[in-house]
C-alpha cells in the first residue's frame, strides 16, 4: 500500500496524511471483518463493547490534536507502533481495537471534507489545507508544496489509486452492518482499475434558496419501433446487438438544430415557472438529446435563465465504425454560466429479450426468438459526484446501472450522494416496478434520496392493447418515506 513510505520523507512511521491512515486501516478492518464482531456491534454488552463515551471523547480529543498540528497526536502514534512491535504491548492488547481506534480517529480528523470541498481555481486540484488550516501548504519536514497527487481519482497521498482510492461521503447508513458504517466523512473505494471516481467543483459559498424546484420533461414524446436498428454484425445466432435512431431529434428528415431546442425547453421552463416561480434544475430521461449538441444546448439554457443551478440529460454519443456510447450528462451553473459539466457514460448494455421486445411491441424490428444486446461501449467505468449546495450531492446512473450492482452501485453506497438521478428508457414508473425496488434499497442503505425518470414514448410503447394508458413518468424516493409517483 505504501511503495514510496508512508510519508513524503518515506519513513514506516505512522502515515501524517489522515485519508492515507484511512486507507490502510479501512482495509484491514474490511478484509478481517472487523466491523461485525460483537465488540463493535453489540451495544448491549457494557464490558466487551468498545463504542462507550469514553471511547468518542479519545477520538475527539485525538482528531482535534491532529487538526492543530501537521504530525499525528501521540495516541495515535502509540497505537500505530503497538501494531508494528515498536511499543509496549499489555496482557490485554487486541490489535483489531487499534484498527479501529485508527481508522475512526483519521476519519474524524477528515470532518471538513464532509461534502464541503474547497478546491484550487480552475482545475480541481485541492490541496492538504483542506483539512489542516495551519499547514500552509507547506511539509512541516521538506517545506515543499503538498499537491495530493491522485485527484481528482483519490485524496490519498501516499497509497496509490491502483491499490484502492479514498474519497469524501456524505452519508453514513443508518441500518446494516457494513464497513461503511464506520466512518462519516472518508470513504474506502476498489482501484481505479474497477471503477474511477471523482469530485467535480464545489458548489459557491452563496445562500442557497430554501427548496429546490426540478423540472421534469419526459422527452421524446414518441418512438418509433424503427427507432430499434438491428445489426448485422452479431456474435452467433442468439446474441445479437440493436442501436438507438433518436428519430425525435429530426424534422422532415433533417436534424433539429440545437436553437430550437432550446426554445422548446425554455418554453417549458417559462411554463413551469409560472407555477412554480422558479427551477433550479431540468432533467431530461434517457437517450432525449444528441451528445454532440448538448453542451452547447446546456450553456445557451443557462444564459436564458440566469437561476439554473443543474442541467441533467440522458445522451446518445455517436463515436463512429458502429461504436456508440449511451450517457448522462450533467452540468452546473452559477449565475447564468456552466462552471462545470460531465458526462457518466452507462456501464451496462440493455439486453432485450422476448418478453420486453413484446411488452415495447419492437417486433417490427427485432426478431422476438433472439436475444438482442444494446451495442454500446461500456469500456469506461466511471463515477462521479458534485456537491450541488452546501451539504447536498449529487450523482447520476442510467437504466441499467441502478439495477446492476457491481461496479458502481458499492461506490454509490460508500460515497452516499444525497441525491441520485436514474435516467431510463422505462415504461410507467409504479413502486412496485423494479426502478421502485433498487430505489428503495438505496433509500434505506445509505440514505440517499433517488429520482428516477422515463419518457412518454417509452410510457406509450409500454402500453398494451386493452390497457389504460399511464402517465407516471417519475419516482421520488427518500429515507424514511413512501415512494412519490409524479404524473405529466
Amino acid at each position: 500500500m505504501f511503495p514510496d513510505g508512508t510519508n513524503i520523507a518515506s519513513t514506516g512511521d505512522v502515515p501524517e496524511w489522515p485519508p492515507d491512515l484511512f486507507a490502510f486501516t479501512a482495509t484491514l478492518a474490511e478484509r478481517h471483518g472487523l466491523y461485525a464482531e460483537l465488540q463493535f456491534s453489540g451495544g448491549w454488552d457494557h464490558k466487551g463493547y468498545v463504542f462507550h463515551s469514553s471511547f468518542g471523547k479519545r477520538v475527539t480529543d485525538a482528531a482535534r490534536a491532529w487538526g492543530s498540528k501537521i504530525e499525528p497526536p501521540i495516541e495515535v502514534k502509540k497505537a500505530w507502533d503497538r501494531l508494528f512491535g515498536r511499543a509496549k504491548r499489555s496482557s490485554k492488547w487486541d490489535w483489531k481495537r487499534d484498527v479501529v481506534f485508527l481508522l475512526v480517529v483519521s476519519d474524524a480528523a477528515c470532518q471538513s471534507m464532509d461534502g464541503d470541498i474547497p478546491f484550487d481555481g480552475d482545475n480541481i486540484n485541492f490541496y492538504a489545507s483542506v483539512v489542516f488550516e495551519d499547514l500552509r501548504l507547506f511539509h512541516a519536514k521538506q517545506r515543499k508544496k503538498v499537491v495530493l497527487p491522485y485527484l481528482p481519482k483519490s485524496i490519498c497521498m501516499q497509497v496509490p489509486p491502483s491499490f484502492c482510492c479514498v474519497q469524501p461521503k456524505t452519508n453514513t447508513p443508518s441500518v446494516g452492518c457494513t464497513l461503511r458504517s464506520l466512518s462519516h466523512n472518508l470513504a474506502l473505494l476498489p482501484p481505479v482499475g474497477v471503477v474511477e471516481t471523482s469530485w467535480l467543483v464545489a458548489a459557491p459559498d452563496i445562500p442557497p434558496s430554501d427548496h429546490f424546484n426540478a423540472l421534469l420533461i419526459p422527452f421524446p414524446f414518441k418512438i418509433r419501433a424503427s427507432d430499434f436498428v438491428a445489426h448485422e454484425k452479431n456474435a452467433g445466432n442468439q446474441h445479437c446487438f440493436f442501436s438507438v435512431s433518436q428519430s425525435w431529434l429530426k424534422h422532415d428528415g433533417k436534424p433539429v438544430g440545437s436553437r430550437a431546442i432550446v426554445d422548446f425547453i425554455a418554453t417549458m421552463i417559462d411554463e413551469a415557472e409560472s407555477e412554480a416561480n422558479t427551477v433550479h434544475a431540468v432533467i431530461l430521461p434517457e437517450l432525449a438529446l444528441d451528445g454532440k449538441i448538448v453542451q452547447r444546448i446546456a450553456r445557451a439554457i443557462g444564459k436564458r435563465k440566469k437561476n439554473l443551478e443543474i442541467f441533467v440529460s440522458g445522451v446518445l454519443y455517436d463515436l463512429g465504425a458502429g461504436k456508440f456510447q449511451n450517457a448522462a450528462f450533467t452540468a452546473c451553473f452559477l449565475r447564468g454560466e456552466m462552471s462545470h459539466y460531465w458526462t457518466q457514460v452507462k456501464h451496462h448494455r440493455w439486453k432485450l429479450d422476448e418478453s420486453q421486445i413484446s411488452r415495447y411491441n419492437l417486433g417490427y424490428s427485432l426478431r422476438a426468438d433472439q436475444n438482442w444486446w444494446e451495442q454500446i461501449d461500456v469500456s469506461k467505468r466511471r463515477c462521479s459526484f458534485t456537491v450541488i449546495r452546501p451539504g447536498a450531492s449529487l450523482a447520476t446512473l442510467i437504466c441499467e446501472d441502478l439495477a446492476r450492482f457491481d461496479p458502481v452501485l458499492p461506490v454509490i453506497n460508500s460515497v452516499g450522494p444525497t441525491l441520485l438521478v436514474a435516467l431510463l428508457m422505462d415504461g410507467p414508473q409504479l413502486e412496485r416496478r423494479w426502478p421502485g425496488r433498487y430505489a428503495t434499497v438505496l433509500a434505506d442503505d445509505p440514505g440517499t434520496s433517488v429520482l428516477t425518470l422515463t419518457s412518454i414514448g417509452m410510457i406509450a410503447r409500454s402500453t398494451q392493447t386493452g390497457e389504460r394508458s399511464s402517465r407516471q413518468i417519475a419516482l421520488w424516493k427518500e429515507s424514511g418515506a413512501g415512494a412519490r409517483v409524479r404524473t405529466q
